[in-house]
């Protein structure tokens, strides 16, 4: 199932993803959260399998995002505790565009939010 060369690889994949908090992908995009700090990466994986970093953000999103779902283009950003809300998506560059900031309209305390086709 894995080459050698990959088994070595897995032990750092693992840890890597410990850090990140969330992992979310839309339009062939994957975007890696950390929800401790609020920094982010944007990057995508080409036909060959190599992962590109196209984004790298940091001060931008806050921390604590507990949920984060591709809703077609988009993302949608929640905050369980306060009921926070937001929206983005990635341009065809790998660049991350918030389009919305809600406030004040969802209650706080969903555990799952599903998107819908």
């Amino acid at each position: 199932m894995f080459s050698k060369k990959s088994m070595l690889l897995l032990p750092i994949f693992f840890v890597f993803i410990y850090l990140v908090s969330s992992i979310a992908s839309a339009s062939g995009n994957i975007l890696f959260y950390n929800n401790n700090n609020g920094n982010a990466a944007i990057g995508n994986i080409d036909s060959s399998g190599k992962f590109h970093q196209t984004d790298d953000i940091k001060g931008v999103f806050v921390s604590g995002w507990s949920d984060i779902i591709p809703v077609g283009s988009h993302l949608l950003f929640y905050n369980n505790n306060n009921g926070n809300a937001a929206i983005g998506n990635i341009d065809s560059s790998g660049k991350f565009h918030q389009t919305d900031d809600i406030k004040g309209v969802f209650v706080s305390g969903w555990s799952d939010i599903i998107s819908t086709p």
